[in-house]
């Protein structure tokens, strides 16, 4: 699982918006990346998306594609019940 922290490298318009959400999603399938869900959001970042990839390379991959558009700050989520289970 990871979480995508993104900025609008433009003003965030309903048009790029459009634009974002019609070609992301087709990067996301090529990679294998499986969309959970997505907010808008106050402060540094314009938005966070979380997703599920088969490793860090296939973000990477659509990190890299989406570059263009907005910059980001990818992290890698462990649920929090299997991140306690690494504790004990």
């Amino acid at each position: 699982m990871f979480l995508v922290l993104y900025k609008f490298r433009k003003k965030p318009t309903k048009e790029l918006k459009e634009e974002f959400m019609r070609i992301s999603p087709q990067l996301m399938r090529k990679n294998g990346i499986k969309y959970i869900s997505e907010y808008f959001t106050l402060g540094r970042f314009d938005g966070a998306a979380i997703a599920e990839a088969p490793d860090a390379k296939a973000m990477l991959k659509y990190s890299i594609a989406m570059s263009d558009m907005v910059t980001h700050e990818t992290l890698p989520a462990i649920p929090i019940d299997e991140g306690m289970k690494l504790l004990e």
